[in-house]
């Protein structure tokens, strides 16, 4: 069994000299909730490659907490604090920001208090954060005791993914398990923080033998996105085959975004992958979405068609995005006493969802529905397949 316990990495910025104290407290206080401070107090403010690595740091940072004394601190060549240059990042990149100031009351030695020009740039950096919720400190204990508060009150409702500890009974033996593991809680992870979900979807597959023998799939797949927003191309279709024959009659039929035609908006192209690959026949549908990319809500209708040349039929789909609700209904129109569909449902990389639920097969034996009725994370798909039945085949088979 994977236990995973999630620890959060808790970036620390303020000025250094006159706050060497606070940030110790602070560091305790985060170790002892079981996170991980950090902090880059000690990176010069107008090194390039410093500043890089900074922001890197911010950015795998899941919260962000900053500490304003009664100095502004050195400045950068932009006429900043280095500390206002790593909010004004924080902010930038939406990391969640916890903000202490300290009290006006309160009384500091002189070292400890910046006079002149950059008490005036402290001033108008303490009325900017003032603008959102901040909390006042009166010395280290207090600051300590406010830390360790509200962080606490930020991780009940934390929707971060953090960092995850990985049980020690996995066997890493296995080649690339446990890159394969990180890639997919990356690719999760990545996701997430796009806020893009799909709130519903549902793939209706058609197959029906025509009089030459070959078998027409028609798949009609309907989905509602939420929160799309960005340059994000968060719909983009490009099935591929095993032979040429598929390949030739692929056609998109009928294509809406929002109840607004864009079939003929659809610029396909075919093109062989690769000459050792199985599945080496491939159509990219070029979508322009960058008209409903400020929409909350984006409803999508997809209906494509294709023939096969032979009895067998196999789709696989991974969801890309997280999804609250997943059906897919699968329909075989007519030699249904010859043959069977089987259905199933997995994941990526966290082995097989027990709580899907698969529908019984109606009567006739022509329908098989699959759903996810819970949330299903990237990497959860399905598998549609369609075989024939043994007693019809030939004895040699």
């Amino acid at each position: 069994m994977v236990i995973m316990e999630t620890k959060y990495q808790i970036f620390i910025s303020s000025t250094f000299e006159d706050l060497k104290e606070e940030r110790r407290k602070i560091t305790e206080v985060i170790l002892n909730m079981g996170h991980f401070p950090i902090g880059m107090e000690l990176f010069n403010a107008d090194d390039n490659k410093q500043w890089t690595q900074i922001k890197q740091a911010i950015d795998n940072s899941d919260f962000y907490i900053l500490v304003v004394g009664q100095r502004y601190g050195s400045l950068t060549s932009r006429g900043i604090s280095f500390t206002e240059k790593e909010y004004n990042y924080a902010k930038k990149k939406k990391i969640p920001i916890l903000a202490f100031i300290i009290d006006d009351d309160v009384k500091l030695e002189k070292a400890k208090i910046d006079l002149g020009d950059k008490a005036e740039k402290l001033a108008n950096f303490k009325k900017k954060l003032s603008k959102r919720q901040c909390s006042f400190w009166k010395n280290a204990d207090d600051l300590a005791l406010k830390v360790h508060q509200s962080l606490t009150s930020k991780l009940q409702f934390c929707s971060k993914l953090g960092w995850i500890k990985i049980d020690d009974d996995i066997n890493y033996s296995a080649q690339g398990i446990e890159n394969y593991f990180y890639y997919s809680l990356n690719k999760l992870k990545d996701a997430l923080k796009k806020g893009i979900y799909i709130d519903n979807f549902t793939r209706y597959i058609d197959l029906q033998f025509l009089k030459n023998g070959d078998l027409e799939v028609t798949t009609s797949t309907r989905i509602i996105y939420k929160n799309v927003r960005g340059k994000t191309n968060y719909f983009l279709p490009s099935p591929v085959f095993e032979n040429e024959y598929e390949w030739k009659s692929y056609q998109n039929l009928a294509f809406e975004i929002n109840h607004n035609n864009e079939l003929d908006n659809i610029i396909m192209k075919k093109e062989i992958s690769s000459n050792t690959r199985q599945m080496k026949y491939k159509v990219i549908n070029k979508i322009d979405l960058s008209k409903y990319k400020d929409i909350n809500d984006v409803y999508i209708i997809h209906t494509t068609k294709y023939v096969r040349n032979t009895y067998d039929f196999f789709q696989f789909y991974q969801l890309r995005y997280p999804c609250k609700s997943l059906k897919v209904i699968c329909d075989l129109r007519n030699k249904s006493d010859e043959y069977k569909i089987i259905c199933s449902c997995s994941s990526a990389y966290l082995g097989t969802k027990n709580s899907v639920e698969h529908s019984d097969i109606e009567k006739d034996g022509s329908r098989n529905i699959i759903t996810f009725d819970n949330w299903s994370d990237i990497g959860y798909g399905f598998t549609i397949t369609l075989k024939k039945i043994k007693k019809y085949l030939p004895t040699n088979y």
